[in-house]
């Protein structure tokens, strides 16, 4: 079954799985979604896993569920895919309050919220899934975004530790001998 999966693929299939197995024995139905891989919000942050938008922000009507590509454990994204399910079935409404627990608890994610932390049973019922489906066909993305190196250079007090941060064209005009302006020390500046 999983030759011709690809990570879309996977994913809607583990959606349809969960809703059979984990969501419709809770009593809960799963509204219709879009699932797909690209970063959940505007930014590449790698805090965040997944996100869940509401029905009347997509032009068909359909939540839309998008899953972070920095990541490729299949339970990993199982958990996070699961507590998007949980804002789908909500409509994106009262973020992570008690209507969003009452699911999360009838279906096994864990506090602390909104972190997807899973029961041993959910574990199992997703690993179930993932044996059926095989691992999601997808190498995790590492974030293309470079850490930027300040801009601004270090000086510091040798006498009183005070760490101070000035531009490179300022640094050229400091007086090195001069008086520290937390400690009033006289040539204890130095850059770094």
């Amino acid at each position: 079954m999983t030759s011709n999966l690809n990570r879309e693929k996977w994913l809607i299939e583990f959606t349809a799985m969960a809703g059979q197995d984990i969501f419709t024995p809770a009593g809960i139905e799963l509204p219709p979604v879009h699932i797909s891989v690209g970063y959940p919000t505007a930014s590449d942050n790698s805090k965040v896993a997944g996100a869940c938008h509401n029905r009347a922000s997509s032009e068909d009507g359909v939540n839309q569920i998008f899953i972070t590509p920095t990541i490729a454990d299949s339970l990993e994204i199982a958990s996070t895919v699961i507590h998007e399910l949980i804002h789908a079935v909500l409509d994106c409404e009262g973020g992570h309050g008690p209507l969003f627990k009452a699911i999360a608890d009838k279906v096994g994610i864990t506090a602390p919220l909104p972190s997807s932390g899973m029961t041993d049973a959910l574990t199992v019922q997703c690993q179930d899934i993932i044996d059926v489906l095989g691992p999601i066909p997808h190498s995790a993305l590492k974030s293309g975004k470079k850490k930027q190196g300040t801009r601004q250079l270090k000086v510091s007090c040798s006498s009183c530790g005070a760490i101070m941060r000035m531009s490179k064209k300022y640094q050229d005009h400091i007086d090195y001998t001069s008086h520290c302006p937390c400690c009033a020390a006289a040539g204890t500046l130095t850059c770094e």
